[in-house]
Parts: C-alpha cells; sequence; structure tokens
C-alpha cells in the first residue's frame, strides 16, 4: 500500500517527537466471547490543542444485551510537553452495573522543568480517592495503544509501560512475537502480535497491530483460565487526513 500525498504531508506537520503520532481515525470493533458476539465498540482519535483526545465507547449487544445492559464510555486525554507525549486525563464511565467502577483521574505536571518528569495524579476510582505522585510518562487501559501503536514494528515494542489500572499504577510487560498473518473479514493481514504479560500466565493479553493501518490493532484477545475469553475483531476503519484510504470487513483491502 503506498501512502496519498495527504498522508505524508500530515506526518511532516506533526510535532518533533521520538515517533510520529498515531493519525486521527474511528474505528468499530465486534466483541466476541465464546463465539458469540457480545458487544460492539467504537474508538476515536482526534488531534487538538497540541495533544491528542482519545475515546472509546462500547455497549452490549444481541442476547448479551437481555442478560446485562452496559454501556462503558473511556476517555483519555494527553498533551504533548518537551517532545513526550502526557496523559492529563482519563474518565472511565460504565453504566448498568450496579458497582461504582467509574473513575475520574487528573495528571498535574510540573511544565516548569526541562529535565525531571514530575507529577501528581488525583481523583477518585471507584469509591476511592486517588493520589499518587509518578517521576516517569504513564497511561490508562484506553491510551496504553498509542505508545504501541507509535513504536510497534517487526523486530521492537517498548517493552515496559505504567499504567493506572482501578486508581493504581501497575507495570504492564509486553512481548514481540513477530509477524503474524491473519484473517479479518475478507482479508488476509500481515499484522505484529504484541502480548502483555500478566502476573496469572493463564490470563495474557494478545493486540495484533497492522502496519498497513498506520498500526491500528486489528485483533485484541483477552485470555483467561489458559483460553480465549474475549476476542474483539476489527469491523471498519477510517483516517480524516485521507478519505480514499478505509477498511471494511466486507470489502477486499489491499495490505
Amino acid at each position: 500500500m503506498t501512502l496519498s500525498r495527504a498522508s505524508m504531508t500530515f506526518f511532516l506537520l506533526l510535532p518533533v517527537l521520538c515517533h510520529a503520532l498515531p493519525p486521527e481515525f474511528t474505528a468499530t470493533y465486534s466483541a466476541e466471547t465464546y463465539g458469540v458476539t457480545a458487544a460492539q465498540a467504537t474508538y476515536k482519535l482526534k488531534h487538538k490543542n497540541n495533544g491528542i483526545s482519545f475515546t472509546q465507547h462500547s455497549e452490549t449487544v444481541g442476547v448479551a444485551a437481555i442478560f446485562s445492559d452496559v454501556t462503558l464510555d473511556e476517555t483519555s486525554i494527553l498533551s504533548i510537553h518537551n517532545d513526550k507525549l502526557l496523559l492529563d486525563e482519563y474518565r472511565y464511565i460504565q453504566t448498568g452495573d450496579k458497582k461504582n467502577r467509574n473513575t475520574r483521574l487528573k495528571i498535574k505536571w510540573d511544565k516548569t522543568s526541562n529535565s525531571q518528569l514530575s507529577g501528581i495524579i488525583s481523583g477518585k476510582a471507584g469509591n476511592n480517592p486517588v493520589e499518587i505522585n509518578t517521576s516517569t510518562e504513564v497511561w490508562d487501559t484506553l491510551s496504553f495503544q498509542l505508545p504501541l501503536m507509535m513504536s510497534v514494528s517487526e523486530k521492537t515494542i517498548k517493552n515496559e509501560l505504567k499504567v493506572l489500572v482501578k486508581g493504581k499504577l501497575k507495570t504492564y510487560h509486553f512481548v514481540n512475537h513477530g509477524v503474524e498473518k491473519i484473517t479479518i473479514g475478507n482479508n488476509l493481514i500481515k499484522t505484529i502480535k504484541i502480548e502483555r504479560k500478566s502476573g496469572d500466565k493463564n490470563k495474557p493479553l494478545f493486540l495484533w497491530f497492522a502496519p498497513s493501518l498506520h498500526n491500528l490493532p486489528v485483533k485484541m484477545e483477552k485470555w483467561k483460565k489458559g483460553k480465549p475469553h474475549i476476542t474483539m475483531l476489527l469491523n471498519s476503519a477510517t483516517f480524516p487526513s485521507d478519505k480514499n484510504f478505509q477498511f471494511k470487513t466486507e470489502e477486499d483491502f489491499e495490505d
């Protein structure tokens, strides 16, 4: 696949970072559990105010919606400072669940220093107050995909990230399993398979990034008890920077 002039111009105009920011996109996914479609999700990335707004909305569908009418909205707001992409705000809002899982966090970074990174994370996760000091970049359960998209290649990957999970900082470790061709709809797509290691070896998360789609994840698979539990597959993807470039599962795609 050859990038259009519009796409190349987009990359040239980006701020100077170690890796180029992902382009704006809207992507839809189907989530399956035990072979049955249980939810639909829409991911949107937009460039704004010298940074990024990244959101996802998901809701149960089909038979699953009869038993559990749940919706989930996640929002990550990030800005660029000293060639770093920094998380400024994260929101996780879930409806249809009796347990309060909602999370609202803000990170106040000391942007007066040009060397040592320093920030204070504050807010609430569920009913629990959060206040954490950090001296490194942090991500959340949505935005952690961004540094992977920005750095993944056939041989390398940013192998460790600090991620906010339910108001606590955890370390995610990643392993690059190399190139794998997988079928999405009617298309055979070259991907790079990445594994997020879990403390429990029976609960890994696998992500398949497609270089021909700006390293967009085309498949995500969460395991439980040593076997796939939830699988998310890309249905469609559009990129505003190149309106002629899109992906739909029912259409032929030139990888």
